[in-house]
């Protein structure tokens, strides 16, 4: 390219200098431009355990309705590696940090731990993770009956990504390799401590620091009520959905909105982190604005929810099959470690209610919509009372996914046997209507602690802004009834079975769901409740 200075489009390396790192090279993001990287953490987006993340979807089946949402954990991950080190550069200009020798050596572990962050997702992300919960797979039954190491304890209230992530830390014998050659740990003790400590730092597990007091913070840059993986998935997702229901002022939060407050006596206090009021108050409520956006019409769109419960129905049925406990702890063992497509064709073999193949040819269950007709799916405005109090409580519990889906298994016998042999026909399929109850949003930002001079107070209660988005969220939340394609045409004809067939199933959601109605469901999601609670004490 002739009159073109190259060295303007990508600088000497050697002249290049952060914070005691060179860069090694500068890697093109179409959502964040030039991320800088040096040649060690070159070596560590080549291990085994963060190339598999290039074949994990960041949503799963989201590409499906918006063709955009390609973006993988990979990108993801390079993403949060990026603003994580921004964050941490922002806070550490203040003058407590000056002259801090192991300020570089905090930067360096921070930046390792924000890369390696995902690589305990399953495929299908949180998808999969979704699908372990429901079949009432928790972090402890993971660690004590599938990964069977007795040497490792899982952390404490961490999801089963973020688990795994942990283990992955500690078992890998790549990354233990390259933890030893970054910080040159020759003594085995002292590498133990330093692949534990980022092992802890990359699922934001403060509780490991009780010495170095001075970056605690850094931790919550990893994993808090506003830290990097947030602010870059929302980022990240509205740019490839091309969902621009609100403008995420995402930089000018990184990059001067954030700061330290001390928490506890001086001597031993320790720093944590916040938001800056003056400064970053404002680029906060624009990211909490988004996702009260963003929630309805990317996260809820309703056939990105038909292909997600359509796929776990199918993943149930699979799971359910085995009878014998052994084979299933191999079968998530064996799925553990598969990319997407390894996944979804290992599922496709194994489906025997054709939900899969049906997804691949794109043959979808359809929420019913008939004209004149109120019920497309029920909005939390439109719940009956107590169903509504079930639903909130469910979504304060730690085994929230194992209890909704005895609770939609039930409604949806319920409705077939109001229905009666009228959908009991093999043409309808296995599943001729699936009831999709999505977990009840909450927003973990509005906990977020805002630094106003001395005093320091949750997001919700300085602003208004966010305490509204919180009743968007709640407002936009619905659950859906879904049927087959085949069903559904026959229940949009004019035929009197057809009118009938309608009539049933108004009738079902309205004495079931709706405030009109008697609120029925609640009563069956209580008995839900309770068998799931016996067979956990059994």
């Amino acid at each position: 390219m002739d009159g073109i200075n190259e060295e303007k489009i990508r600088p000497n390396s050697t002249n290049i200098k952060i914070i005691g790192m060179t860069i090694s090279d500068i890697l093109g993001d179409p959502v964040l431009g030039g991320i800088e990287i040096d040649k060690d953490e070159k070596g560590l987006i080549e291990l085994p355990e963060m190339y598999r993340l290039r074949h994990i979807k960041q949503n799963s089946f989201l590409y499906l309705v918006y063709p955009g949402a390609l973006h993988t954990r990979f990108e993801h991950s390079l993403g949060v590696f990026y603003i994580a080190s921004k964050i941490f550069d922002r806070v550490t200009e203040d003058e407590h940090y000056k002259g801090i020798k192991n300020k570089t050596e905090w930067r360096k572990r921070l930046r390792i731990a924000a890369l390696l962050h995902d690589i305990g997702h399953g495929p299908l992300a949180h998808l999969y993770e979704t699908m372990l919960e429901r079949n009432g797979i928790t972090v402890e039954e993971l660690f004590k009956n599938i990964l069977m190491d007795k040497k490792i304890k899982p952390p404490k209230n961490k999801k089963i990504h973020e688990a795994l992530t942990y283990y992955k830390i500690l078992t890998s014998k790549y990354i233990r390799e390259y933890i030893a050659d970054v910080f040159d740990k020759d003594q085995e003790n002292e590498l133990n401590k330093e692949v534990e400590r980022i092992a802890h730092l990359s699922i934001g597990d403060s509780s490991y620091e009780t010495k170095d007091t001075d970056f605690c913070f850094a931790y919550e840059i990893i994993a808090s009520e506003f830290d990097a993986d947030r602010i870059e998935y929302l980022v990240r997702d509205s740019y490839f959905t091309g969902a621009k229901y609100g403008t995420l002022d995402y930089e000018r939060l990184v990059n001067s909105g954030f700061a330290i407050r001390k928490v506890g006596k001086d001597k031993d206090s320790m720093r944590k982190l916040c938001i800056d009021e003056e400064k970053g108050l404002t680029p906060a409520e624009s990211i909490v604005v988004a996702r009260a956006q963003m929630y309805p019409y990317v996260y809820l769109h309703s056939t990105a929810r038909a292909i997600t419960a359509m796929f776990v129905r199918a993943f149930d049925r699979i799971y359910e099959n085995y009878k014998n406990e052994e084979d299933k702890k191999n079968f998530i063992k064996k799925t553990l470690e598969m990319k997407d497509y390894e996944f979804i064709y290992e599922m496709k073999d194994k489906d025997e209610t054709g939900l899969i193949q049906n997804i691949m040819d794109r043959k979808l269950h359809k929420k019913i919509k008939i004209e004149g007709w109120k019920y497309k799916y029920v909005k939390w405005q439109e719940l009956h009372p107590e169903v509504r109090e079930v639903i909130e409580n469910i979504a304060n519990r730690k085994d929230k996914y194992n209890i909704l889906k005895k609770c939609e298994y039930k409604l949806e016998e319920e409705l077939k046997n109001n229905i009666g042999k009228d959908i009991k026909n093999e043409k309808y399929g296995k599943y001729p209507v699936i009831i999709d109850i999505p977990s009840f949003p909450r927003l973990e930002e509005l906990k977020a602690k805002v630094k106003s001079n001395n005093e320091t107070r949750s997001l919700e209660d300085v602003s208004k802004i966010a305490w509204i988005s919180k009743d968007v969220m709640r407002s936009n939340w619905k659950m859906f009834l879904f049927v087959d394609p085949s069903l559904k045409e026959m229940i949009g004809g004019n035929s009197e079975d057809a009118k009938k067939l309608r009539n049933k199933i108004e009738e079902y959601v309205k004495n079931f769901f709706s405030f009109e109605g008697y609120g029925e469901a609640a009563t069956v999601m209580r008995e839900a409740i309770k068998e799931a609670e016996k067979k956990m004490k059994n």
